[in-house]
């Protein structure tokens, strides 16, 4: 009886403290300014820029990407050698306390491939990023020509589906 009681007590913190965890990880991360260019429909890749702000006090590394909408998602980076850009697959990006890191074109980049429905300018599409510590954050991003301050919205998650327990914007 008593190690059935300690039992669930012990459960019941720990789910709490996952819980907790995932919702301060949420609130330390913002997204903001998350786009991608429209391509022609014989391109199968596209590329994925936003800013990524670490309000944490801890450095915090970015270890993958996935969205329903695509079949593969890679971070990338561009880099200019000898005058010609030049671009790499990344394992991992570490982001500093309190920093924020940009993908932009012919910088950080996402590498979206293989898009599993049309989309159309205006359309958007969920994103999830995630971290070593087993984390992860969702966030919305948007097809446009470009971005531009009135048409791509600051986003992050803080709550949870109470159904599923996964993060809803």
């Amino acid at each position: 009886m008593i190690r059935s009681l300690l039992s669930r007590c012990l459960g019941s913190v720990f789910l709490f403290a996952l819980i907790f965890s995932d919702q301060i990880l949420a609130e330390s991360i913002e997204i903001t300014n998350a786009w991608t260019p429209p391509q022609p429909s014989s391109v199968s890749v596209h590329a994925g820029y936003f800013t990524l702000h670490n309000n944490s006090q801890d450095t915090l590394t970015l270890v993958g990407v996935s969205s329903p909408e695509f079949s593969a998602i890679e971070i990338h980076e561009s880099q200019m050698i000898d005058g010609v850009f030049h671009m790499r697959r990344l394992s991992e990006i570490s982001i500093e306390a309190r920093t924020k890191i940009e993908f932009k074109p012919t910088g950080l980049h996402l590498m979206m491939r293989n898009m599993t429905s049309k989309k159309v300018l205006g359309d958007n599409f969920p994103v999830k990023l995630f971290f070593t510590s087993g984390d992860s954050v969702e966030f919305v991003m948007s097809l446009l020509s470009s971005p531009s301050e009135e048409s791509v919205q600051h986003r992050h998650h803080h709550d949870r589906d109470q159904n599923t327990g996964s993060r809803k914007e």
